[in-house]
């Protein structure tokens, strides 16, 4: 399905910036069974929102598809150089705001491995 109005403020000011093709889902596990048959593939197109200036993909994708007909393999924790990322991350802005975070929000948060950091740090 295409967007029509931007994620964030709803604004219709879409304008395209970027056309990669058409894309399979990345980090899938296939299994056996399915080796010879074709993924499903999606145009990937990231349009600027004019309004508020969040950049996002024109096609949503049903996250039933992604996540649920498929093994998905990708997680923040099942990375060491993930982990070590979002371990340096939450450190660096932690020293930024002196330690001191009123409210953390992690937005996309996959298994939620960065707002764990954030709370063994506090």
């Amino acid at each position: 399905m295409v967007r029509k109005k931007c994620l964030v403020c709803d604004s219709d000011k879409l304008n395209k910036i970027i056309d990669l093709g058409s894309h399979p889902f990345a980090d899938t596990f296939v299994p056996e069974s399915k080796v010879g048959e074709a993924d499903a593939i999606y145009p990937l197109i990231c349009d600027l929102c004019e309004n508020c200036g969040n950049i996002q993909t024109r096609f949503e994708t049903n996250p039933l598809a992604r996540y649920s007909q498929i093994d998905y393999s990708y997680t923040s924790s099942n990375s060491s150089f993930s982990r070590k990322h979002w371990d340096d991350y939450a450190e660096e802005v932690l020293a930024e705001i002196n330690g001191h975070p009123s409210f953390v929000v992690e937005i996309g948060s996959n298994d939620g491995y960065l707002a764990e950091q954030f709370l063994k740090m506090l």
